[in-house]
């Protein structure tokens, strides 16, 4: 078992690693270095702490924890060159965050779930060149 101080701008708060967890992620733990932490909180105690269950690095966060990605079109924008550059940078990083496209038209918009062979690993080459093809604005990473 092992205990650690995790701190961010507003706090810090202590969690818990139990053998099994310690042994799977004991690795990632080096003073000052940056890690996301998934777990339960315990409130039983004064002041609470978290039972971790996962340690997550900043490299993987987006695999992780981004379960969709968003993408946003005008209907004007949408040309057949555009929707194959989508498609290609989407199989180039499969992954299993499922990917929705929503398309605004004058009358309203629609939305649907792309295939499931184009779901995407939302790494950070992934996210750079959607926001360059679709512009920031029209691309989100969600829960």
């Amino acid at each position: 078992m092992s205990v650690f101080m995790l701190e961010d701008l507003q706090g810090s708060a202590e969690v818990v690693l139990f053998t099994d967890v310690l042994n799977k992620y004991g690795q990632l733990l080096v003073d000052d270095s940056v890690v996301f932490v998934r777990g339960k909180v315990d409130t039983a105690r004064e002041k609470p702490n978290i039972y971790a269950v996962e340690l997550i690095t900043p490299d993987e966060v987006r695999e992780k924890l981004a379960t969709k990605v968003k993408i946003r079109l005008d209907a004007k924008d949408v040309t057949k060159e555009k929707v194959a550059e989508i498609k290609s940078i989407c199989q180039y990083h499969r992954g299993k965050s499922p990917v929705y496209v929503a398309i605004k038209t004058d009358k309203g918009s629609v939305q649907a779930k792309a295939d499931k062979d184009l779901s995407v690993n939302p790494d950070v080459d992934f996210c750079r060149k959607m926001r360059q093809l679709v512009g920031p604005e029209n691309f989100q990473l969600a829960k």
